[in-house]
């Protein structure tokens, strides 16, 4: 008899090699999700699934990257265009300073023609007229000329410091002869405004640029005469340590401590008076400011309300320069003006005109021209030489009065001494007259100025010549 669980055995062993297969297999699994689940452990299933891995982050940073890189160009492009716009506002802003600069050179030069003339003119009345009412009124008009002129050069010294125009040419500079003229020079203004104006003389020297500290103390005396109601103003010097400072002290209207720094901008006036109204625009501080920065020199203000002030400008001690011969010296000698014979070479017929009806009220032989030729034809046809040169400085064309003494003067090969006049405000002008042998007065000129100059070339000549 057969067992009838025969044919279940078949099955049973199948079913067994099956479950054994399913260990296997699962077993496999395992091992490989715990060597994916162990980070030192490497596969190549674990390889390919780690670069799959790394190509999708570096595509999703290479698209970051690439975004922030077109970000950059866009803005390194967009700021390009801001520089090149700034710098195309900047060529224009410095091309319009520059017109503004040499607008208002040119409108000053020819507005101080005129002015010149005026001035020659008016010396010529002040001199044949009678003092009283009529002397008083010539003295009123000059002094009207005088503000004009003054209101001029502060519009353009204004333009020149900003403009960076104003070259700096530092050198040793001695304070006691500068003081002295420059109170001279002031001395006809404060005596007018009943004023007592003196200086203490000074030993000292300085290293800096001589036409901005004269532009300097020169407003700062100026600003005490026109702020002094009553009293007096002293100029002078104090020595502490390597540096000198340079007083300006008046007994005047005074200023409250909260305007010191105020009274330094453009356009800005204190207490005006009667007497004070229409003496300036109220550029004299702020061309201070400017200036003294310019020179590196501190400014410093001391006020009280009532009680007056002092205004003082500190610079660097040097050794004093060698002191050359001064006009002054030659005071003593007797007037050479008359009987002289003089050249004159100005283009302006007005300013022509006025120079040699003045010249001639001083007794001098005059002869006028308007060029270099001219003055060679007018010269050679009067016969003589002329004792001395006046030349305006820009004549017509290429022509200029450094030519023109310079033409004559070979002509008759002597060294005839010669007054250059100008009223270009160029810092080179000046050195160029100095290095012709010749002197340099701005236009407009006081008759007085010009006739103590002359006198002074015609002495210092004979003087050389003996």
């Amino acid at each position: 008899m057969m067992d009838q669980h025969a044919p279940e055995l078949p099955l049973v062993a199948a079913l067994e090699e099956e479950n054994r297969r399913l260990r296997v297999i699962n077993k496999v699994l395992i091992e490989r999700v715990e060597r994916e689940m162990d980070p030192a452990a490497s596969s190549a299933f674990s390889l390919f699934y780690n670069t799959v891995t790394l190509d999708s982050g570096v595509s999703h940073r290479t698209t970051t990257l690439t975004n922030l890189a077109r970000r950059l160009v866009q803005e390194i492009a967009e700021r390009r265009e801001a520089e090149a716009a700034l710098l195309e506002a900047k060529a224009a802003a410095e091309e319009a300073n520059e017109t503004k600069t040499n607008f208002l050179a040119a409108v000053s030069h020819d507005l101080r023609q005129p002015l010149h003339a005026a001035r020659l003119f008016l010396g010529e009345v002040g001199e044949s007229v009678p003092s009283g009412r009529v002397g008083a009124l010539v003295a009123r008009v000059e002094s009207a000329l005088d503000s004009m002129d003054d209101m001029l050069e502060s519009l353009l010294d204004m333009v020149r410091l900003d403009s960076g125009a104003w070259r700096v040419d530092p050198e040793a500079c001695a304070l006691g002869p500068l003081l002295a003229r420059l109170v001279a020079e002031t001395q006809p203004q404060a005596a007018e405004a009943g004023l007592r104006l003196r200086y203490v003389d000074s030993s000292a020297a300085v290293r800096t640029d001589r036409r901005l500290l004269e532009r300097v103390l020169r407003n700062l005396i100026g600003n005490a005469v026109q702020y002094t109601e009553r009293g007096s103003i002293l100029v002078g010097c104090r020595l502490r340590g390597d540096e000198v400072r340079i007083d300006v002290v008046d007994t005047g209207i005074g200023i409250p401590r909260e305007k010191w720094q105020v009274i330094f901008q453009e356009f800005h006036q204190l207490g005006i008076t009667n007497r004070q109204s229409g003496k300036g625009l109220g550029l004299g501080l702020a061309i201070v400011d400017r200036a003294a920065r310019m020179l590196g020199a501190a400014v410093d203000v001391q006020s009280e309300p009532g009680r007056g002030s002092r205004f003082s400008v500190t610079l660097k001690r040097v050794q004093p320069p060698p002191m050359p011969a001064s006009p002054a010296a030659s005071a003593s000698v007797a007037e050479a003006l008359a009987q002289c014979n003089v050249l004159v070479v100005e283009d302006d017929p007005a300013v022509r005109a006025g120079m040699s009806s003045l010249l001639r009220s001083w007794q001098c032989h005059v002869v006028a021209a308007e060029s270099t030729e001219a003055a060679l034809a007018k010269l050679q046809a009067n016969g003589a030489p002329p004792q001395v040169i006046i030349a305006d400085y820009h004549l017509a064309g290429e022509d200029n009065g450094i030519r023109a003494l310079t033409a004559v003067r070979s002509h008759y090969g002597i060294a005839i001494p010669a007054l250059v006049m100008s009223s270009d405000r160029a810092p080179g002008l000046r050195a160029e007259a100095h290095a012709a042998g010749a002197v340099f007065l701005k236009k407009p000129v006081a008759p007085s100025k010009l006739r103590a100059t002359l006198n002074y070339l015609l002495n210092h000549a004979v003087v050389a010549a003996e």
